[in-house]
């Protein structure tokens, strides 16, 4: 029990040293994650709670081994677990692991999950306010629940219909189109967020969270409208890291769970998350001809191959052609 605190003081430095590279609060919390598995196994391994430091190589990769062997986690979890690891110990003790040659876990070429539109049509009728607002952008702007919900007002630009999506995946920024069905719902929630703004600008609780090293290059910004969210949280709270009381965006974990509850009240048996919104936008896109290269840089992917995905998804791909036996059935054969 003396190592307990050990553990503690790790996870701390850890996530100091992702906060000084500006990784995401997403990225913060499943790096962490992994860690403390990490050293989960290594009080399972050693018998006691042990500092990662203290590990060497071949434990590291024992590690990631059981995770597939044992644990039967996925290839994408396994390799998340490895980059948290290649990031621990270089950022932490200085230290490179290099030939690692685990047991890798299976991957599984899955496709997908795709709401056809009349069904994304009933989904985004069966909910109401912000849940709609925020599953029209990802369906009609190929957002990431993320992306959603935190935009700010400075985001939307109304007179060109674009949207700016600020650091998202891989901290790149881009320019997404604006759906103008969903224009007036837009202003609407534009308008609510300028009162609540003022609300708490008068109570002094109007800072919110700033992206990268703006909020020390430009620290009144963090006060200022136009980095205001969109879509603020009921509440303030407190900042965790400085301890300054603001308004942080909506919990998107909520607003997947109203997904899942709207697609089950409407009969939807799918497996529906908030991405599958976003799947299904790139797939009708491919469906109504959008070019590949335009599609990948509103979908912020590096690559087209992992833009090409959908084109095997999309009906004038998989089942524009008739089927032979429609074709027995239709000369009479049988």
């Amino acid at each position: 029990m003396v190592n307990r605190p050990l553990k503690s003081e790790t996870l701390c430095r850890f996530q100091e040293a992702m906060q000084r590279r500006h990784m995401t609060a997403a990225t913060q919390k499943t790096y962490i994650a992994h860690v403390s598995s990490l050293i989960r196994w290594g009080r399972w391994k050693f018998g006691d709670w042990r500092d990662p430091k203290q590990m060497t190589r071949d434990d590291v990769q024992q590690w990631l081994s059981d995770l597939a062997t044992i644990k039967h986690v996925s290839a994408s979890t396994q390799n998340g677990c490895l980059q948290a690891a290649v990031f621990l110990f270089r950022e932490l003790y200085g230290m490179e692991l290099e030939d690692i040659n685990a047991l890798r876990a299976i991957t599984l070429k899955r496709k997908p999950v795709v709401l056809s539109e009349e069904e994304c049509s009933k989904l985004i009728s069966a909910l109401s306010g912000q849940n709609k607002l925020l599953a029209m952008l990802m369906y009609g702007s190929g957002l990431r629940i993320g992306e959603a919900v935190s935009l700010r007002l400075k985001d939307l630009d109304f007179d060109r219909l674009q949207i700016q999506v600020r650091c998202a995946k891989g901290q790149k920024d881009r320019f997404v189109m604006m759906p103008r069905s969903a224009v007036p719902m837009l202003k609407e929630y534009v308008s609510r967020a300028t009162r609540l703004w003022e609300h708490d600008r008068d109570r002094g609780t109007n800072r919110v969270d700033l992206p990268g090293r703006y909020a020390i290059k430009s620290p009144s910004a963090a006060f200022s409208r136009e980095w205001y969210w969109l879509f603020p949280s009921y509440k303030t709270s407190r900042n965790p890291r400085e301890g300054w009381i603001g308004r942080h965006h909506v919990n998107s974990s909520r607003v997947g769970e109203t997904l899942k509850d709207a697609a089950r009240a409407i009969g939807i048996l799918k497996k529906l998350s908030p991405h599958v919104l976003r799947h299904s936008f790139a797939t009708h896109a491919c469906d109504h001809g959008m070019n590949l290269i335009l599609l990948r840089d509103l979908m912020g992917h590096t690559d087209v191959k992992t833009t090409e995905i959908y084109l095997h998804c999309s009906v004038r791909n998989a089942t524009s052609q008739t089927s032979p036996l429609d074709m027995l059935v239709g000369s009479n054969a049988i």
